[in-house]
């Protein structure tokens, strides 16, 4: 498949299991998950060429994996810095993300996200705010907690 945009929360997962599966559980800003649905992510992303993020997205996801001891906090942000080097950095003018009707009810990271989906990227999200407004876009959007629910019945 083509390009996919990461949410936030879905970059944090990503992060800290890559970092260390077994704090997954135990971060305050991924402890929602765990660690098999980090290998359903994985597995998830691994169908697309390129992954895609938002400047807004690294500086969320970045202030995010931040909450935590500062051992930890190295070992994730120094992650995160090796992961910059590997994705596709999207950068929409604030000015025109603003603009998105989505923006109010969403905010600036996640109306920057809709921007991409206009590109023809695809999103993958745990958010379903976010999910609801882009699904009005495209049909390019995917659910995580769909995907997990799916797997739990498969």
């Amino acid at each position: 498949m083509g390009s996919l945009a990461l949410d936030a929360n879905i970059l944090v997962l990503l992060i800290v299991g890559l970092v260390e599966r077994k704090a997954i559980s135990a971060h305050k800003r991924s402890r929602q998950f765990t660690e098999v649905d980090f290998d359903l992510l994985l597995t998830f992303i691994g169908g697309f060429h390129r992954l895609i993020v938002t400047t807004s997205v690294l500086t969320e996801a970045s202030n995010l994996l931040a909450h935590t001891n500062d051992a930890m906090r190295t070992r994730l942000l120094g992650a995160l810095a090796v992961f910059v080097g590997t994705v596709e950095e999207e950068r929409p003018r604030s000015a025109e993300v603003v603009k998105e009707n989505a923006f109010t009810r969403l905010g600036l990271t996640d109306a920057g996200l809709m921007t991409c989906i206009r590109s023809g990227h695809a999103l993958l999200t745990a958010d379903l705010d976010l999910y609801l407004a882009a699904a009005e876009l495209s049909a390019s959007v995917h659910n995580f907690n769909h995907l997990r629910q799916q797997h739990l019945l498969s």
